[in-house]
């Protein structure tokens, strides 16, 4: 149980991570090749 409850957490931290990773690099992906 409690090695479920780890990797559960560990997922969501990896999830909201990336999420957050992506938010911030969304935005200068976007521009870069948009404009071009």
């Amino acid at each position: 149980m409690a090695r479920e409850q780890i990797r559960g957490v560990e997922g969501q931290s990896m999830r909201s991570s990336n999420s957050f990773e992506l938010s911030i690099v969304h935005p200068e992906t976007e521009m870069g090749p948009e404009v071009r």
